[in-house]
């Protein structure tokens, strides 16, 4: 039984995905199925039986397994970026297990909120640039003792709270990262769509404040 990540979906208009698999890495996947009108959401955990066709995978009575569950449900512009990021970044047919484990933890839910789930977006991004190949530059990398440490214990990510200060080093790291790659133009906005809505987050809590004050 095969898993994957759907990355992207034609269907039902054509029988077709592109997978990123447990086995083979970012690979196009053609449904074979009585199912006519099933059709994975991008971001979707799906497992099948398989079979190999010219380096693409002939998925056979394929099955939803899971969505993104929280807090990761309830920012799907976040899914959508990290998918169509998985499409701009991933070799085709390269098998990528470390970066497969990771992303299995978007099925986990997690029982944060606020700023701490803000910093776990922003430190999941510097595990999953780091496990690409994308690092920020020397200068930069060694003023990071907590993201390295975090790139070393990657579960301690979803085993504890992670720390506040941790903020201002996750942002300079992945800002590192796609100034040293420019070419990876959706890792830039998901890191900017992460940072918009910690400070939307931040006005929110500040605009309470004066409510309460107001009053």
């Amino acid at each position: 039984m095969q898993q994957a990540i759907v990355i992207r979906s034609w269907l039902p208009e054509r029988q077709q995905l592109m997978l990123f698999e447990q086995i083979h890495g970012r690979c196009t996947g053609f449904v074979q199925s009585s199912k006519t009108l099933w059709s994975p959401p991008q971001g979707s955990l799906i497992h099948y039986h398989e079979r190999r066709w010219k380096g693409r995978s002939i998925m056979q009575s394929p099955e939803l397994v899971a969505l993104p569950a929280a807090p990761w449900s309830q920012d799907l512009y976040f899914i959508h970026l990290l998918s169509e990021l998985m499409l701009q970044c991933l070799p085709e047919g390269d098998s990528a297990p470390e970066l497969f484990q990771l992303c299995l933890m978007l099925y986990t839910p997690i029982e944060i909120a606020g700023e701490e789930e803000l910093v776990v977006k922003l430190l999941f991004l510097c595990k999953f640039f780091a496990l690409l190949g994308i690092y920020p530059p020397e200068w930069c990398y060694h003023k990071s003792q907590g993201i390295q440490r975090l790139l070393r214990e990657p579960a301690t990510l979803f085993r504890e709270p992670p720390a506040a200060d941790l903020v201002a080093e996750s942002i300079a790291w992945l800002l590192g990262c796609v100034e040293a790659f420019p070419h990876v133009s959706l890792g830039k906005t998901l890191l900017m769509h992460i940072i918009r809505e910690r400070n939307h987050n931040e006005q929110n809590n500040d605009d309470v404040t004066k409510l309460r004050v107001a009053c």
